[in-house]
């Protein structure tokens, strides 16, 4: 183990309704480093479960308000690298001019709690090493904390909202070139992530690759010769999922099948009842939000033909990652880094923009002919071996974080 510190910055992990797939990365971390502190930017009231005994939570206490002028004064130098550098090498540089007062207010806000948040943790050992799980408000005010004169290394994943602009409703990140620079890694998870990220940014080179990963949860049971088809989907009820279309597609699907949907969240009334309207009585279950472990032991105890994601937008899916390390095929569409874990190996990979009466038939031909084969099951299980090992891709990530320098 090392003797290092790792302070790690989340949006609601390690509270129920936070990042659950952290709950394997953070095994691996608290295992390499002597210490962790998490800070989640969202606080709840329940962990998921219990911690590694070097693991504790901790919060800065943001300041609700702060004279511009203090933090103008405090931080003149600063600010205006950031201008600077935004004007001269971002390609957005003209609406740092149209959305000027957006801007400044955005950038005053996150230099004050910058600032609230240097002095929680200014007093680190300079071998602290500061890891953003988002690249967003949090890697924004470890930027500004380096640029103050924090001591330590500095890491950020970059997963697909938080550096997709297709995703971002302003169409760019507001001072993204001068945070980026404070950087050692900016860690993408996806091939499709990488290359999006050199081309936006081609002065970066601090921009590496490193998949996710998930743990063995040996073979799914195959389900009996003449039992109805099960599909699970594993998601919140957030308007890129495109549950609708996931609805509209089961419709369609001319056999005796059963859809199974982990998560919950804003619509969920509506969705069951589009459900109710589109889909045989006994045809579906919703089960909510339910703890990762539980669904994994679902995938281990219950025989599953299909895991489908029908999301408009995303990075690698965790959930499809789950899937393939049980062997369970699956389905996804054709966008961002889908593409990467579903493939010809895996499972089916739909349309970008799937019509649903024939993205049924390209289903219903999937079910019947792939989805219960055992050896190609296997071929699934290889590929997550080969490409999604939990034990593989995090000490390699732990490797590079702790050793490699720019």
């Amino acid at each position: 183990m090392s003797s290092r510190t790792l302070y790690l910055f989340t949006q609601k992990f390690p509270f129920k309704g936070g990042e659950t797939f952290l709950e394997t990365e953070i095994l691996y971390l608290s295992a390499a480093f002597n210490k962790i502190v998490v800070f989640p930017f969202e606080q709840g009231k329940e962990y998921y479960s219990s911690l590694p005994i070097n693991v504790e939570v901790s919060q800065p206490k943001f300041q609700s308000s702060a004279r511009i002028r203090n933090i103008l004064k405090s931080n003149f130098l600063i600010l205006t690298g950031y201008y600077f550098r935004a004007i001269i090498f971002s390609h957005d540089r003209w609406k740092y001019l149209s959305q000027f007062r957006f801007n400044f207010n955005r950038i005053l806000g996150l230099f004050s709690r910058a600032g609230d948040l240097f002095k929680h943790i200014e007093n680190n050992n300079s071998d602290t090493v500061y890891y953003s799980y988002w690249f967003n408000d949090w890697a924004s005010m470890l930027a500004i904390c380096r640029r103050k004169g924090l001591k330590g290394k500095f890491v950020s994943r970059a997963h697909g909202y938080d550096y997709d602009v297709l995703q971002n409703g302003r169409g760019y990140f507001p001072f993204r070139e001068s945070e980026m620079s404070e950087f050692d890694h900016i860690v993408q998870i996806s091939e499709y992530g990488l290359l999006k990220m050199q081309k936006q940014y081609p002065r970066a080179k601090n921009l590496m690759l490193q998949k996710l990963g998930v743990m063995d949860n040996g073979l799914n049971p195959i389900s009996e010769k003449g039992a109805k088809y099960r599909i699970v989907s594993c998601s919140n009820f957030v308007k890129l999922k495109r549950l609708p279309l996931m609805i509209d597609i089961l419709s369609h699907l001319e056999l005796d099948f059963e859809w199974v949907h982990f998560g919950w969240g804003e619509g969920a009334d509506d969705i069951v009842k589009l459900a109710g309207q589109k889909l045989k009585p006994g045809s579906f279950e919703f089960r909510g939000i339910t703890p990762n472990a539980e669904i994994l032991r679902y995938y281990r105890e219950n025989p599953v033909d299909l895991v489908m994601n029908v999301s408009e937008l995303e990075g690698i899916p965790v959930s499809l990652m789950e899937a393939v390390a049980s062997g369970i095929p699956v389905a996804g569409c054709n966008v961002c880094g889908v593409p990467e874990i579903v493939c010809k190996e895996t499972g089916l990979l739909l349309n970008n923009e799937p019509k649903p009466k024939d993205t049924a038939i390209q289903i219903r031909t999937f079910l019947e002919e792939q989805a219960r084969n055992m050896e190609f099951r296997r071929s699934v299980k290889s590929f997550w071996e080969k490409k999604y090992n939990s034990n593989n891709n995090y000490r390699q990530f732990i490797e590079k974080i702790n050793n490699e320098r720019i």
